[in-house]
């Protein structure tokens, strides 16, 4: 005899379950779990295609803005509220225009060298 036995109970006393009752079973659990995930389905399936979340908007805003006085005209490009070009003309004969460096977006202002220098526009077309 083996050094371990195992204890079984007699087949007769073990509830013995005919294949046809396991299948409808299992096709039970099967409908219960697409009745559960149906309606989820059912309302993806029914939302409009073209349908976008209200939080996100499909483009961010681009803002222009024109500031002038009687010595410079500065115009502004925003796009999301972040300056994105800043054009600098003075109005004294003689005098170029010129670009004021703007962040490089994601990288803090302290760490980028060229943020707020100004760029002269040598190359007109």
């Amino acid at each position: 005899m083996n050094a371990v036995s195992r204890s079984r109970a007699p087949s007769s006393l073990r509830p013995a379950l005919p294949s046809g009752l396991l299948h409808l079973l299992a096709t039970c659990l099967a409908l219960a779990i697409c009745s559960l995930t149906l309606p989820a389905a059912h309302a993806v399936a029914l939302r409009a295609p073209d349908a976008k979340p209200a939080d996100f908007p499909i483009e961010p805003q681009v803002l222009q803005q024109t500031t002038e006085d009687d010595q410079v005209r500065i115009d502004e490009t925003r796009v999301g509220g972040a300056t994105r070009k800043l054009t600098v003309q003075p109005k004294i004969k003689g005098m170029p225009a010129y670009e004021i460096a703007t962040p490089t977006p994601g990288r803090p202002t302290a760490q980028d060298p060229k943020a707020g220098q100004r760029v002269w526009l040598n190359i007109g077309f």
